[in-house]
């Protein structure tokens, strides 16, 4: 009978380890949410109506729903990101 090795435990708290995931999440979701708004509003500058403008509260609604991902889905966000970036690369080759 094969013996399985038990995964040790990691040395710092569950908490410590928790918020490091969170402050690298934020590391990411920064110039990521600086990217999708400034791309929406350069598209509502050249295509949509004269005064459309998506302001800073829509900045910070991008940030608190990528906080929320990496709160809620952890395991995750690491995907969401990089189907995001995708997305960007793919749509910018595009136009």
């Amino acid at each position: 009978m094969a013996r399985f090795k038990r995964r040790t435990e990691p040395k710092e708290g569950i908490v410590q380890a928790w918020l490091m995931g969170l402050l690298a999440a934020s590391f990411f979701a920064f110039p990521t949410a600086i990217l999708v708004w400034a791309l929406a509003n350069r598209e509502l500058a050249l295509y949509g109506p004269s005064d459309a403008f998506v302001n800073t509260n829509g900045f910070w609604a991008i940030i608190g729903f990528f906080a929320l991902m990496a709160i809620v889905l952890p395991r995750f966000f690491p995907s969401l990101m990089g189907k995001i970036w995708r997305f960007i690369i793919y749509y910018e080759r595009f136009w």
